[in-house]
């Protein structure tokens, strides 16, 4: 989405949690990337595939759907 100035701006959310249970190193961090316009969702297993999919912001800004949406993963705490 274009803001002021020609400046492209991408609103997100990130959550990020532990399993209980788990101590380190055992411990593995689960997250969610919300695009907060759309409400499209998606759910990463691991720190690495979350920063991959937020390093290529490009895709955020194609139009129809980026990747399908993911209700399968476990829900972050709330």
């Amino acid at each position: 989405m274009m803001g002021e100035r020609g400046r492209v701006y991408i609103c997100l959310i990130v959550r990020m949690w532990c399993p209980p249970g788990l101590d380190a190193p055992e411990r593995t961090w689960h997250s969610e990337v919300e695009h907060i316009p759309s409400g499209q969702r998606w759910h990463f297993y691991s720190l690495e595939e979350m920063l991959a999919f937020l390093a290529t912001p490009e895709s955020l800004l194609s139009e129809g759907p980026i990747l399908p949406r993911d209700d399968s993963g476990p829900e972050p705490p709330r």
